[in-house]
């Protein structure tokens, strides 16, 4: 009797899993265009900050509003190699005058 069962297990299982790796997915994405549009109510570092007692705000200002160096610089921070142009992800390194 329990043979005659095991398929039918076996299925349901791989559809449960498909059902969950697809809610997943579209949680995945659903968040991307929602913090895209949106900035994030919280990060990593609020949370952190707040476990140690800390009070935190947070001001969102416009990519417009700030130095044009500083998102370079965030970038540069974060990869090393960023300027280096067999490696960068931008097509023209020097307009960003980061090689000289």
């Amino acid at each position: 009797m329990l043979e005659a069962n095991k398929p039918y297990r076996t299925g349901k299982r791989l559809r449960s899993a498909i059902v969950l790796a697809l809610l997943v997915l579209s949680g995945v994405l659903l968040a991307i265009i929602v913090f895209r549009v949106l900035g994030p109510p919280i990060t990593p570092v609020m949370i952190a900050e707040k476990l140690s007692g800390k009070t935190f705000t947070s001001n969102w200002i416009p990519l417009a509003n700030i130095s044009r160096e500083l998102p370079l610089a965030v970038i540069a921070s974060e990869d090393s190699r960023f300027c280096k142009p067999w490696q960068s992800p931008v097509k023209n390194p020097q307009a960003f005058d980061c090689l000289g």
